[in-house]
């Protein structure tokens, strides 16, 4: 009975540490990029829009530039608050087939608006449902880790890893979907084939990928039926029936989303060769454009994390691959292993197939994959020790530099959504390669601003503030430009921005300067334009002045060529 209860503690104690991580990770977001409000944790954007009903709650874009698209989990939680798409919400979904067929985690998430007598799916509903999920799913992993012999905390690889996290904090469905099925496989192995089939179905509408996995379990029951001459029997079909189901499920809601909207999931624009493509195809064009500069999406600029995690995304598909031949061929600790191993290696065969839209960041291609960890961290109970040894200890560095990855994502101070008025692709929406490499100098530098409004940039200081983190402001600036000859972008010298300059009060001397703000398209003689200038209030601002300027490159400051609209102020 001791040993029984240290499993059970330890089951437990595994499933707190992970809801734990998830509380911090989210808190930690909520310091920076979440700005102290749960509902930007979606990262909703104004370029789709906010649904009617949402606004009318106060739900707001956490993105306002129109070049920048925020992230996926917007739409799913505009449709857990619209399941029917019965509202405007198709309106305001890039592809709305395609998120429509994942309707299982809004699905869940409405359920459980339900249960607490919610009249919407508020973010904290949403948010709550992926972290309960999760913390299913690290139970059900651990309980099959300790029926074989594992300790159950080697769960906490899959609930930690970076896909699992970046899912759950960004309000995507990828680990809700892999929670759903690790519950399924427990099913599975107890022979509660009917509780299977009902989280295996889920699963499936969650992610689709899943149906593969699900095919391959349906693939097992069968032979063994065969095997043991019941495949055309009563009872081998009674079997089999539960194992279809997710099967029949998913091609009926496949089918249902083809009537109504005259398209299949898969044939919305960018899904076929973006996202799926042939075997190793998008892996191998991002990993070759990695090490040479040629990445699909950043060229040359490619993030340091990708130099280790793309390979060792390979690594893991093989690593995968390799544990779900060695878990077929074992006689010990079954059905445990057949099973895992029968779902795992068509879900890993399918992962190769993974377009340069998911491979091209570890964003995309970690939360896809993290479900490969099951049965790598299963086959621990029959591999030798040296191959224990070796496999854990390339796991130990993969779960290190994903922690890396998403801490470096997670804790930088709202990178996104303080950069995205000097982005040239979220104010401008097209590359900066479309513009001018140079222009003449102005010469005349004369505007006219009005300081419209200052307010905290965060929604809720309080996060901000248990961090440690100074304070920040939004300016809104009214500018006019009061000289004859246009204001226009560039991709250096010549180019004309709204920013500012800390100045101290007593010597004149520069101390430091502001982010820049992109005036976005052409400003014409005599137009005026509302910009938004972030500003990081600095440990000298007490001594200092800030002065708000438009300022062109490589030629002069606005205000030290005598422009009378510069504005001097003053920030605590």
């Amino acid at each position: 009975m001791a040993v029984v209860s240290r499993k059970n503690i330890a089951i437990i104690a595994s499933v707190l540490i992970a809801v734990v991580f998830s509380l911090v990770s989210m808190f930690v977001f909520l310091g920076g990029e979440g700005r102290g409000l749960l509902q930007f944790h979606v990262w909703p954007a104004e370029k789709w829009g906010i649904p009617a009903q949402l606004e009318k709650r106060g739900f707001e874009p956490l993105l306002t530039t129109p070049g920048h698209g925020g992230w996926d989990g917007q739409f799913h939680f505009y449709i857990a608050n619209d399941l029917l798409l019965q509202e405007d919400t198709a309106q305001h979904i890039d592809a709305p087939t395609y998120r429509y067929q994942r309707i299982g985690l809004p699905l869940l998430a409405r359920g459980l608006a339900f249960l607490t007598l919610g009249d919407w799916v508020s973010p904290l509903v949403y948010w709550g449902t992926s972290v309960l999920l999760v913390a299913a799913g690290t139970f059900a992993f651990a309980w099959m880790l300790a029926t074989v012999g594992l300790p159950p905390w080697l769960s906490l690889v899959w609930a930690l890893s970076g896909g699992v996290q970046v899912t759950v904090v960004s309000g995507l469905p990828d680990a809700a979907a892999d929670a759903l099925f690790l519950l399924a496989l427990a099913c599975l192995c107890t022979r509660r084939l009917w509780a299977y089939a009902l989280a295996a179905t889920l699963a499936v509408l969650t992610r689709e990928t899943f149906v593969v996995a699900a095919a391959g379990l349906f693939l097992l029951q069968a032979v063994a039926a065969w095997r043991a001459g019941r495949l055309f029997s009563r009872s081998g079909f009674l079997a089999l029936l539960p194992m279809a189901l997710p099967g029949v499920v998913a091609i009926l809601w496949q089918i249902s989303i083809l009537l109504r909207f005259g398209q299949l999931p898969s044939q919305a624009p960018g899904v076929a060769g973006g996202l799926v493509t042939l075997p190793l195809k998008g892996w191998l064009e991002t990993l070759v454009g990695t090490y040479r500069g040629t990445h699909p999406f950043a060229g040359a600029g490619v993030p340091q994390s990708e130099f280790w995690l793309q390979p060792l995304h390979g690594v893991l598909i093989a690593m995968a691959a390799a544990a779900c031949v060695v878990l077929l061929r074992t006689k010990r600790h079954q059905p445990v292993m057949a099973i895992v191993a029968a779902a795992a290696l068509p879900f890993a065969f399918i992962a190769t197939m993974l377009g340069v839209g998911v491979t091209a960041f570890w964003t995309g291609y970690l939360k896809a994959t993290s479900f490969l960890f099951v049965p790598i961290i299963l086959s621990f109970a029959i591999l030798p020790r040296w191959g224990t040894a070796v496999a854990g200890s390339v796991i130990a560095l993969m779960l290190g530099l994903h922690q890396a990855a998403f801490w470096n994502r997670n804790l930088n101070d709202a990178v996104n959504s303080t950069s995205q008025y000097s982005s040239v692709d979220s104010v401008l929406a097209r590359p900066a390669s479309s513009f001018p490499e140079r222009l003449d100098c102005l010469g005349d530098y004369r505007s006219e601003m009005r300081l419209v409004g200052v307010e905290a940039f965060e929604r809720r200081a309080l996060f901000r503030a248990m961090l440690g983190r100074k304070a920040r402001y939004e300016l809104r600036v009214d500018v006019k430009n009061a000289t004859a000859q246009p204001w226009r972008h560039a991709q250096g010298v010549g180019s004309v921005y709204l920013t500012g300059r800390w100045m101290d009060r007593a010597t004149g001397r520069q101390l430091g300067f502001t982010r820049s703000t992109l005036i976005g398209e052409e400003l014409k003689p005599g137009e005026s334009r509302l910009l938004r200038l972030v500003v990081d209030v600095p440990d000298y601002a007490p001594q200092a002045d800030l002065i708000v300027t438009m300022i062109q490159a490589g030629c002069s400051w606005f205000h030290e060529a005598g422009d009378p609209g510069a504005i001097r102020m003053r920030l605590r």
